[in-house]
């Protein structure tokens, strides 16, 4: 898997359901390992630990160091590092994991989101702006429910790459313009991505704000990709 370090790489994997956790073993430090084997919920553990492989394995490549080599550490804030220059960020949803990284920027926030049951209008009143909540509101009630999703998902990446925590700084993006022309505004200098397929979003932001593009790779076996099924939704950086 070449990776170009002056490039921004997404990975979208799904991860199949014949796939063993003792297949991923030997992926993962035996730390990991363990600590993973304390979770109860077998589904959740199975994709988590997926996501660590996948982590190690792309990082690994990049970096020529064993997938087991690789130093992942994490920051006060919990955000996770690596070594330098590479950065990355994972993020999983059901049986879906998306990997993003690069040798050439300061920082990746990545994260999917699918649309979910919940009301819509009470979460946005209690966690978004007065401004975001009136917006929404304004969105037929049939896309409520997906232009929610697609905000958090928004703001989940971008406080990943901020390295900030969601309790006290989900406002560091807010939504300024609703759908069919979506529009955004984020406190620190970020790109900003958007996918979606079916219910299912994916946001991508990167600092500093440039265009170096995005590069999307394919998963090793036994993972099958997803990427075909995203279209771009939103782009920061279109002109």
């Amino acid at each position: 898997m070449p990776t170009d370090p002056e490039c921004v790489h997404l990975m979208v994997a799904r991860v199949p359901g014949t796939l063993k956790e003792s297949d991923l073993r030997e992926g993962v430090t035996e730390e990991e390992w363990c600590r993973f084997q304390l979770a109860t919920h077998a589904p959740a553990r199975r994709v988590r630990l997926a996501a660590r492989w996948l982590v190690r394995h792309v990082l690994g490549q990049a970096t020529g160091c064993g997938s087991v080599d690789v130093p992942l550490e994490r920051l006060a804030s919990g955000k996770p590092v690596t070594i330098k220059p590479w950065s990355f960020s994972v993020s999983h949803h059901g049986h879906w994991v998306a990997v993003a990284w690069s040798g050439s920027l300061g920082a990746l926030g990545v994260d999917l989101e699918a649309e979910r049951p919940v009301d819509c209008l009470k979460l946005a009143r209690r966690f978004f702006t007065p401004g975001e909540a009136e917006g929404l509101a304004s969105v037929g009630e049939e896309e409520q429910g997906r232009a929610f999703a697609v905000a958090w998902c928004l703001k989940e990446a971008a406080l990943k790459c901020a390295g900030l925590t969601i309790a006290h700084h989900l406002n560091h993006l807010q939504v300024t313009q609703w759908f069919p022309d979506l529009r955004v505004r984020v406190a620190s200098p970020m790109s900003v991505c958007l996918w979606s397929s079916g219910s299912l979003n994916l946001s991508l932001c990167w600092q500093p704000a440039c265009t170096s593009g995005v590069v999307w790779a394919s998963p090793p076996a036994p993972f099958q990709c997803g990427a075909e099924g995203f279209r771009r939704v939103f782009d920061s950086e279109a002109k």
